[in-house]
């Protein structure tokens, strides 16, 4: 059985605030298991990820090193070259936020862009949780 951690799914976002970003990932649990537990998970069109194989960061100055965003994030080594050539090849802005989910946890991940924020999907990437 492979590893939950083999894969990653990697977002880069902008949130006009720390705040914002902490809302949109807070989880809501209650009796209604049709309710997504999240704004994220509403906007990936699922009701339920298991938060342990999620990581996000904030940065207050938005940036374009993904190389150097990923550095604190579980086993970056393994997938950060896959993730920047994918970032180099996208005409996306500057980033403030990046949201990393391992495991397929989402079924279908996808790049949203609302009013006040916006996150792009940049892949789905292989991971060595040795790293």
């Amino acid at each position: 059985m492979p590893n939950e951690y083999e894969v990653i799914d990697i977002w880069i976002g902008y949130f006009p605030s720390e705040a914002e970003c902490s809302e949109y990932l807070a989880e809501t649990y209650d009796d209604d298991d049709a309710q997504p537990i999240s704004r994220f998970a509403a906007d990936m069109r699922q009701t339920f990820y298991d938060h342990d194989f999620v990581e996000h960061s904030f940065q207050s100055t938005p940036s374009r090193d993904l190389s150097l965003s990923l550095t604190h994030h579980s086993f970056s080594a393994s997938y950060t070259p896959a993730a920047v050539a994918a970032f180099s090849e996208t005409a996306t802005g500057p980033f403030n936020t990046l949201l990393l989910v391992w495991g397929s946890q989402i079924t279908q991940p996808v790049s949203v862009h609302r009013d006040a924020y916006w996150l792009h999907h940049l892949g789905t990437f292989n991971c060595d949780p040795r790293a």
